[in-house]
Formats: structure tokens, C-alpha cells, sequence
């Protein structure tokens, strides 16, 4: 079995939640599961990081799953807060530098609003 995917089955991880970290298409990963296609080095280390392993363990050069050094396991899943804010990042990327700035503005409006009333996160 191909050891991206055992893996993630051993440890209870959904396709697509891995797909979403690494931030590729779930059926980019399910080709490299089925070993169609390979990941590239930055994606690699990117699941090597997300399951504390080896990227020679993931290729089958070792059959030593744990990384010699020890590394914080990545976050399993990001909060509400994280992905509003990665999706007003996008939005506010496809604005026109007049329209940036304009958002930018408003945005010290809100905070300025916030900040005198006693609003906090």
C-alpha cells in the first residue's frame, strides 16, 4: 500500500482534509495514493511535516516511519476564523489598488468603530 495513504488511514485522516492542507485538488492525491503520479519535493515535505515522518519513509527508502527530529505536528484543521480570513485575502487580492485602499480605509473605520465602543474580537 502505498504510504501516503496508509498514513492517513492510520491516522483517521480524510482525503480531502489532507488534499486542503497540502493545498492541492483531492484527486491530486488520490493519484499519488495510487501512485498515477508522485508529489513533487515541496509537497513531500509538506505531508512528511503534517505526519511527523520521513520523506524517505514516505518514498520507501526507509521503513523507519519517525522523523529524527522531532518536529510539532501541523494543525489538523484551521478554524473559522482562519478561513474567513484566508477567503477576504483572496477577494481583497482580485480588487484594483483603488478599491484596496478603499477597503484598507473602511477597515480602520471598523476597527476605529471597535475599538471605541468596546467590541473586541
Amino acid at each position: 500500500m502505498n504510504r501516503i495513504k496508509l498514513l492517513r488511514m492510520e491516522n483517521g485522516i480524510k482525503q480531502a482534509d489532507l488534499a486542503k492542507y497540502i493545498n492541492v485538488a483531492p484527486n491530486t492525491l488520490s493519484q499519488w495514493e495510487t501512485d498515477y503520479t508522485e508529489p513533487g519535493f515541496e509537497n513531500l515535505k509538506k505531508i512528511a511535516a503534517y505526519f511527523n515522518t520521513t520523506t524517505d519513509y514516505i518514498l520507501g527508502l526507509s521503513d523507519d516511519p519517525k522523523s529524527p527530529v522531532k518536529k510539532e505536528k501541523a494543525p489538523s484543521a484551521e478554524t473559522e476564523r482562519e478561513k474567513d480570513l484566508k477567503y477576504l485575502f483572496k477577494k481583497i487580492d482580485e480588487l484594483s489598488d483603488d478599491d484596496v485602499k478603499k477597503a484598507e480605509e473602511y477597515l480602520d473605520f471598523l476597527l476605529h468603530r471597535q475599538n471605541e465602543g468596546g467590541n473586541k474580537k
